[in-house]
């Protein structure tokens, strides 16, 4: 298999859902980062992203992103971050990946 390329099998492993932002703050001590609270279906989790310099908190609210629900939990400046979102990075500029109209929250992508 070509170097950078992985299996469909590899690919199937992540879990990729749909998620109601439902809160967004600034992370203390961070220009960049945000803690958002997002609701996954009826299960609410934490995300601590680097999206700070290019969204604001108020920007966030009652909007939807695509998240990587099945990664482990790590602490990002004393925030536990339950997952992952998914964004582009354009040079300085951080765009959100989210769907194009709203669906129901845990809606997976494929």
């Amino acid at each position: 298999m070509p170097e950078g390329i992985v299996k469909f099998s590899d690919f199937q492993k992540l879990d990729l859902v749909v998620a109601d932002i439902l809160s967004a703050e600034r992370v203390e001590g961070s220009d960049k980062l945000l803690k958002l609270e997002l609701g996954v279906g009826a299960k609410k989790i934490v995300s601590v992203a680097g999206i700070g310099a290019s969204y604001s908190p108020e920007d966030l609210k009652d909007t939807q992103v695509i998240c990587v629900a099945n990664l482990p939990s790590r602490v990002v400046m004393d925030v536990e971050s339950q997952t992952m979102i998914l964004a582009v990075v354009n040079g300085d500029d951080v765009i959100v990946v989210r769907p194009e109209r709203k669906v129901p929250s845990g809606l997976k992508v494929s």
